[in-house]
């Protein structure tokens, strides 16, 4: 980055080593069983992420993932008029739980996402969700995807760090994924992907909705207090 530059390098954990000029920003969710998948929008978590980088007047934004913290992190950093780039480190984008193993065999999967195989497969990784009616986890994996291309689509640049992912992630999604490699730190790579993205600036997008944030966070409240007082108890 030039002289001056902000950079707010965004990690769903403490650890990792940020580049020079760039501040480690992580935001943590107390919530039950926030990495499961029917609960991957907080957007508590993404607007805390939104108003820190905000707050350190962050020029370019670098997330690096979703899981466990909220899948509209790139959506809020827009909506406060920073662009961002992403870096995928899994296939957790085409995968519910995030790994692409079949749970009933311990398989490789090669399935496109969608809710045949994909809501079984879950299912059976846990916690169990008894409350939840198969036709509300079909809404619920095509909201997930949906969001994902979304912030797919808003990234303004999008790198992967694991070679397997480049030829797989588009046949998974079912949709082009405009990934690039950078297996190996690359100081070069990464600045010259922040001056892309400032070169840009950040993407359009509406404002938020207080109602349906509400909503979302009753829905989240909610699904604690089932998971807790589930006869099912998680596994």
């Amino acid at each position: 980055m030039a002289a001056g530059d902000a950079l707010a390098w965004c990690s769903p954990c403490e650890s990792g080593d940020a580049p020079e000029g760039a501040e480690l920003v992580s935001v943590q969710r107390q919530d039950l069983h926030s990495d499961h998948w029917h609960k991957s929008l907080d957007p508590r978590t993404s607007a805390r992420l939104a108003q820190r980088a905000r707050e350190w007047r962050a020029d370019v934004a670098h997330v690096h993932h979703w899981q466990g913290l909220s899948r509209d992190l790139l959506l809020a950093l827009a909506r406060v008029g920073i662009p961002a780039v992403i870096t995928l480190h899994d296939a957790w984008i085409a995968c519910p739980i995030g790994d692409r193993i079949r749970t009933e065999d311990g398989r490789d999967c090669d399935a496109v996402v969608g809710a045949h195989p994909c809501l079984a497969c879950a299912a059976r990784r846990g916690p169990s969700t008894p409350w939840v009616p198969l036709e509300q986890g079909f809404l619920l994996l095509a909201e997930r995807q949906r969001d994902v291309q979304r912030e797919l689509g808003l990234a303004r640049v999008c790198w992967t760090a694991e070679p397997a992912l480049l030829p797989a992630l588009s046949r998974w999604l079912g949709a082009e994924v405009p990934l690039r490699s950078m297996f190996e730190p690359d100081i070069d790579a990464l600045q010259a992907g922040y001056r892309e993205a400032l070169a840009r600036g950040a993407p359009a997008v509406a404002a938020a909705e207080w109602f349906e944030e509400r909503m979302r966070d009753e829905a989240q409240r909610a699904w604690d207090e089932r998971c807790r007082s589930s006869t099912s108890p998680p596994r």
